[in-house]
C-alpha cells in the first residue's frame, strides 16, 4: 500500500511540476497593469518620437498622477479602472475585453499644464508572433495550432480597452500599447518575439454630442411627410366613410384601413394559404441562424468554446444550414409568380409586359427604399458603444454611396460586398429573375410543349453553372474553413451565395409547383394520387429536406478534407434539392394530401403574420445590429442566453414591423391597383362559376390583393 501511495504520489508531483509553467503564464498575464504603467513610467525615454508631443504629454500627466501620488484623483483611477489589465476567458476564446466604456468617456476636462483632454477609450488588436506563425499553418478544418507561448487555442487577436487622453489619435494609440506590451513584465518574460498592434480610427470614442447632417433631416423629412399623410388618410377614410362615399386613392395610406387588412384572418380567394406559415418560419429561421452565428462573434467570455460546439455538435446543424431559408423564399417567390400570373392570364387573355414590370417594382421598392434610407442616416445615431461605429458606420456608408444600386436591383453585381440592407441580395435575385421570367412564363402558357422544355433546359443549364462555378473557383463548403478565411469566404459569397445565375434553380423549382397547383386546379377535379405514389413522396421530400439539412454536418467536422469535386457536388444539388422537398410539402398541402402539417401551417394566425414578413425580412437586419453592437460587455454565450435573444429580437423586428407594413407597403398597392385599374380586373374575372361568386364583398376585396400579396411574400 505505501508503494502505490508513493508511486502515486511521484505522478502528481510529476503532473504539478509539468504544469508549473504553463500556470505560470497566465497567473502572470497582466498586460496594462500597475508594474507595467510603472515601468513604462520610469522609461518614458523609450517612447517612440512617431507619438505625438501633446498625446505623449498628456498620457505622461496621466501616469504622474496615477502612480506618484499618496492619493490619486478621481479621473486618474477611473482612467486606470476602465482600461484591460488582465485579459478574461481567453483560454475558452475570450479574446476581447472592452474595458467600462462609459466610466472612460465620462472623464471630461482634465486640466494640465498645456491645456485640457477628455477621455477616450480605444480598442487595439494585439497580434503576436507565434500567432502569425500559426496562421499560416492551418488545419485543414481552418483551425490553429496551440500558441506555446502564453498556451491561448484558437485565438486570433487579442483585443484590449485603454483609457487615454483625447489629444492622442488612433496612430498614437497603437504606438502607446505597444510600448506598454514592451514594458510589460509579462511579455518580456514569455517566449514571444514579436506583437503587432492596430488600433482603428473607428474603435476610439469619446463623449460627444452627434449633430444631425444634411441627409439626417432628409430622413427625418421624409419620416415626417409620411406620418402627416397617414393622418390625413386617416381623417378623410373616417369622414367619408361617415358620408357614405369616398376615394380609394385618397383613403391609401388610412391607418385605420391598412390596420384590418393586417389583421384580417380570412386568406384571398384562390390563395394558398400553408404558405402563411411557412413564410413567418422561415423569416424565424433567418433571424435565429443570424443571432446564434453574428451573434457569436459579439465579445464574450467563452466565444470559442461555443462555437466549436456549434460546428461539432448535430444538434446545430440546422443553425449553420440556415441560409437554405434563402431558397425557401425563392421557391415561394417563384410558385406564387407562377400560379398568379397562369391564374389572371387564363381570365384576361393577354399580358401587358410594362404593367407587369411597373406594378412589381412599385409594390416592392418604397419598403425597400425607407430601410436603404434609414441604414443611410439614422441608423447610426440609434444607439453607441466600442462596437457601434467599427460596425455601422461602414453599413451607413455602403448605403450612401451606393443607394443606387439598391433601388434598381443590381446591388448582387455591383460592390456585393459593401453591405447595405441585411440580406438584400434576396431582392436583387428575385427581382432580376422577375425581370426575365416573362421569357419563360409567356411561352408555358401560349405554347406549353415549347414552355416546357425551356425550362427542362434551364434547370440543366442551372445545375451545370452551379457545378462549374463551384469546381473552377473552388468554393468552400465547411463554415469553420470559410471563416478561417476571409477570402474563401467572399469568394462563396460574390461568386455562390449572392448571385443570380447560381441561385435560380430554387426559384425555378417554384416556377414548376406554381405552374401544376394552377393546372390541377383548373380542371376542377379532385387530385387523387395513388397510395404508392403517396408514400414515395413522403419518403422523398422526408430525405430531400432533413438530408439537405444534414449534409453541412461532414464538411464541418475537424477531420474533414477539401475535395473539388465533393464540394462542387455539394454546392450543386444541396439548395436544389432543399427547394424541391419543400415544395412537395407545398404541392401535397395544396393537393389534400398535407394532414397536421398543412393545418398548422394553414393556421389563420399565420395569416396576419405573413403579410409583415417582408417588413420584418427589411428590418430586423438593422434591428439585431442595434441589440447586438450596442454592448459594453463581455457576454456568455450558451444557448438559453442566445435563444432569449432571438426571441427579443422576433418581438422588437413584429413591432416595428407592424407601422412599416401600414405605411410603406400597404399604401403603394392600393396606389398601384388604383392607377393600373388592377382591381375591377380581378374582382370581375375571379371566377366564371356562379356558386364560386357567392363569396362577400370582403373576400372579393382580399381577393383584389392577392396579387399583390404573392409578390410580397418571401
Amino acid at each position: 500500500m505505501s508503494f502505490s501511495r508513493t508511486v502515486i504520489s511521484i505522478v502528481l508531483v510529476s503532473v504539478a511540476l509539468c504544469a508549473t509553467n504553463s500556470v505560470n503564464a497566465f497567473v502572470k498575464i497582466d498586460l496594462f497593469g500597475h508594474g507595467t504603467f510603472s515601468q513604462y513610467y520610469r522609461n518614458f525615454s523609450r517612447a517612440s518620437n512617431v507619438i505625438s508631443e501633446q498625446c505623449r504629454s498628456d498620457f505622461l500627466f496621466y501616469l504622474d498622477n496615477l502612480l506618484n501620488k499618496i492619493t490619486p484623483p478621481d479621473w486618474a483611477l477611473r482612467m486606470f479602472d476602465s482600461s484591460t489589465k488582465v485579459p478574461k476567458g481567453i483560454i475558452t476564446g475570450g479574446g476581447t475585453d472592452l474595458g467600462v466604456f462609459d466610466e472612460c468617456i465620462d472623464i471630461q476636462g482634465i486640466k494640465t499644464q498645456t491645456g485640457k483632454f477628455d477621455g477616450q477609450h480605444c480598442l487595439a488588436d494585439i497580434t503576436f508572433s507565434n500567432e502569425l506563425h500559426a496562421r499560416q499553418n492551418k488545419n485543414n478544418n481552418g483551425t490553429l495550432s496551440r500558441i506555446a507561448g502564453i498556451g491561448i487555442l484558437d485565438l486570433e487577436t487579442l483585443t484590449v480597452a485603454l483609457c487615454v487622453p483625447s489629444s492622442c489619435s488612433s496612430q498614437d494609440t497603437a504606438i502607446l500599447v505597444q510600448e506598454l506590451i514592451n514594458a510589460s513584465s509579462y511579455i518580456s518574460n514569455t517566449q514571444l518575439v514579436q506583437t503587432q498592434t492596430q488600433v482603428y480610427p473607428l474603435k476610439c470614442h469619446v463623449k460627444n454630442s452627434t449633430s444631425l447632417r444634411a441627409v439626417d433631416w432628409a430622413a427625418i423629412g421624409i419620416y415626417i411627410f409620411f406620418i402627416v399623410l397617414i393622418a390625413l388618410s386617416t381623417v378623410y377614410d373616417m369622414v367619408a366613410k361617415a358620408q357614405g362615399a369616398k376615394q380609394k386613392l385618397f383613403t391609401a395610406f388610412s391607418a385605420t384601413k391598412n390596420w384590418k387588412q393586417l389583421m384580417s384572418v380570412k386568406s384571398p380567394y384562390g390563395s394558398i394559404s400553408v404558405l402563411n406559415g411557412m413564410t413567418f418560419i422561415t423569416i424565424g429561421w433567418v433571424m435565429v441562424s443570424h443571432r446564434y452565428i453574428i451573434g457569436s462573434t459579439i465579445p464574450s467570455d467563452n466565444g470559442n468554446t461555443f462555437m466549436n460546439m456549434m460546428f461539432g455538435d448535430w444538434k446545430y446543424v440546422h443553425i449553420l444550414s440556415g441560409s437554405l431559408a434563402g431558397d425557401t423564399f425563392l421557391m415561394i417567390n417563384g410558385l406564387l409568380l407562377a400560379y398568379m400570373f397562369f391564374q389572371e392570364i387564363d381570365k384576361v387573355q393577354k399580358f401587358n409586359l410594362p404593367l407587369f414590370y411597373i406594378s412589381r417594382y412599385l409594390r416592392m421598392t418604397p419598403a425597400y427604399a425607407m430601410a436603404v434610407l434609414f441604414n443611410s442616416s439614422l441608423l447610426i445615431h440609434m444607439a453607441s458603444g466600442p462596437l457601434w461605429d467599427a460596425h455601422v458606420k461602414p453599413i451607413m456608408e455602403n448605403c450612401q454611396a451606393d443607394w443606387w444600386a439598391n433601388i434598381i436591383y443590381i446591388k448582387n453585381y455591383y460592390n456585393p460586398l459593401s453591405e447595405c440592407v441585411s440580406q438584400s441580395w434576396y431582392l436583387q435575385v428575385t427581382m432580376q429573375l422577375f425581370w426575365l421570367s416573362p421569357l419563360l412564363l409567356y411561352p408555358l402558357w401560349k405554347t406549353p410543349k415549347i414552355g416546357k422544355i425551356l425550362l427542362v433546359i434551364c434547370f440543366i443549364i442551372g445545375l451545370a453553372i452551379d457545378f462549374g462555378v463551384a469546381y473552377g473557383f473552388e468554393i468552400r463548403v465547411s463554415v469553420p474553413e470559410r471563416r478561417a478565411n476571409i477570402e474563401w469566404d467572399n469568394d462563396y459569397k460574390t461568386r455562390m451565395y449572392y448571385t443570380t445565375h447560381t441561385r435560380y434553380n430554387s426559384w425555378l423549382v417554384g416556377v414548376i409547383t406554381g405552374y401544376m397547383l394552377h393546372n390541377i386546379k383548373k380542371q376542377k377535379a379532385e387530385f387523387k394520387m395513388p397510395k404508392v405514389t403517396t408514400v414515395v413522396t413522403v419518403i422523398t421530400l422526408t430525405f430531400l429536406t432533413i438530408g439537405t439539412v444534414f449534409a453541412l454536418y461532414p464538411f464541418n467536422l475537424p477531420n474533414y478534407v477539401y475535395s473539388p469535386v465533393n464540394a462542387a457536388f455539394f454546392h450543386t444539388f444541396i439548395r436544389t434539392g432543399w427547394s424541391t422537398g419543400v415544395a412537395l410539402l407545398v404541392f401535397s398541402c395544396c393537393t389534400g394530401y398535407g394532414g397536421v402539417i398543412n393545418a398548422l401551417l394553414s393556421w389563420k394566425v399565420f395569416a396576419p403574420l405573413s403579410r409583415i414578413t417582408y417588413s420584418m425580412f427589411l428590418t430586423h437586419g438593422a434591428i439585431q445590429m442595434m441589440l447586438m453592437y450596442r454592448t459594453t460587455a463581455i457576454i456568455h454565450l450558451d444557448d438559453t442566453n442566445v435563444v432569449t435573444a432571438f426571441i427579443s429580437d422576433m418581438i422588437l423586428c413584429m413591432a416595428v414591423s407592424i407601422p412599416w407594413f401600414i405605411v410603406f407597403e400597404a399604401p403603394f398597392g392600393v396606389i398601384e391597383k388604383t392607377l393600373s385599374g388592377h382591381v375591377s380586373l380581378s374582382i370581375s374575372a375571379m371566377s366564371t362559376d356562379d356558386s364560386e361568386r357567392k363569396v362577400d364583398e370582403e373576400s372579393l376585396k382580399n381577393a383584389a390583393t392577392s396579387q399583390e400579396q404573392a409578390d410580397l411574400k418571401m
